[in-house]
């Protein structure tokens, strides 16, 4: 009679048959093993990318804060430069004004000292009154003497009475100078801090068109 053979028996492998099988096992270890890699460094580029999205969404974000910023300080500095040259054109507009005054009375006492034929500043003229009257109170002199210190004390008298116009026209000259010099003053120092705020401004604006 023939041989029982069992049906479900595995055929055998042969030799060759398992050492391909074991190295296709391998190839494909080697291809999991290179996906895995790939994934890998796939993985971190894009945690990368993420990252640089991130700095540069952060970056832009301040840049336009920054430009907001600008533009408010640069809005400002434009306002005051305005308002500072203003203030500036107004005072020296005042300066141009009471410089025709100030023209206007010197030419006036000019005139008055010609027309009086006033000599000599009457602030030196009282000196020598005074000078002159101590000596008379105080020193011991021949009639003579006294009489003539009296005259000329009487004439430089009458000197300060024809010059007591031009003294008040003097008066008024250096009111009118001494305004005019503060005007003028006020108005160069805007002047300054119009350029300062002004040149302010202007790095404000390249910043933001930067």
């Amino acid at each position: 009679m023939p041989e029982n053979r069992t049906l479900d028996a595995e055929p055998k492998l042969s030799k060759e048959e398992t050492d391909e099988l074991l190295r296709d096992l391998s190839a494909k270890q080697d291809e999991i093993k290179a996906l895995k890699a790939k994934i890998t460094k796939f993985n971190k580029a894009k945690e990368a990318a993420f990252d640089k999205r991130e700095q540069l969404s952060k970056s832009i974000s301040q840049h336009i804060t920054k430009i907001k910023t600008s533009k408010v300080e640069r809005d400002k500095n434009t306002g005051d430069v305005k308002a500072t040259k203003k203030k500036r054109d107004g005072l020296n507009s005042i300066a141009r004004e009471k410089q025709k005054e100030l023209s206007k009375l010197e030419k006036e006492r000019d005139e008055l000292i010609v027309k009086h034929n006033i000599k000599g500043n009457p602030q030196l003229i009282k000196k020598d009154i005074q000078r002159m009257e101590y000596t008379l109170e105080t020193t011991v002199m021949g009639f003579d003497k006294e009489k003539k210190l009296m005259k000329a004390i009487k004439q430089l008298k009458k000197q300060i009475s024809e010059s007591s116009i031009v003294t008040e026209v003097n008066d008024k000259i250096r009111v009118l100078v001494r305004e005019v010099r503060e005007a003028r003053s006020d108005a160069q120092k805007l002047h300054r801090q119009v350029m300062e705020t002004a040149a302010s401004s202007q790095k404000k604006h390249e910043a933001i068109v930067g």
